[in-house]
């Protein structure tokens, strides 16, 4: 956020709040997005698979960015925190394995777990 340099507490606290509706509007838009390719790809590079991919991680980082930044997480949310930050990490922990299992379905043409 302080990329020009410039940091005051108010406005910082402007920018988080900003960006992390805007990731949250976006995470709805992926998520309930109907307008999907009817062409089934394999593992990770499905349409589908990469538009849940991209809604829960950016409601992943919107709430890690709220819970880093105490003067505008709402205190609400962190009553959330187990099940939010277990979500979390099976997200993050997604992104580390699914190109792996792409890579391996490719290799093998008759896998059928991908």
């Amino acid at each position: 956020c302080n990329v020009i340099g410039f940091y005051e507490e108010r406005t910082y606290a402007c920018f988080v709040v900003a960006c992390a509706g805007l990731g949250l509007c976006n995470a709805v838009a992926d998520l309930t997005t109907t307008d999907i390719s009817r062409n089934i790809r394999r593992g990770s590079i499905d349409m589908a698979v990469l538009r849940a991919y991209a809604g829960t991680y950016t409601v992943s980082v919107s709430w890690l960015a709220l819970r880093v930044y105490p003067p505008v997480c709402p205190e609400w949310l962190p009553a959330a925190d187990p099940v939010i930050a277990g979500a979390s990490v099976l997200v993050f922990a997604g992104s580390l394995i699914s190109p792996v299992l792409s890579v391996w379905s490719d290799a093998a043409p008759d896998n059928k777990i991908l």
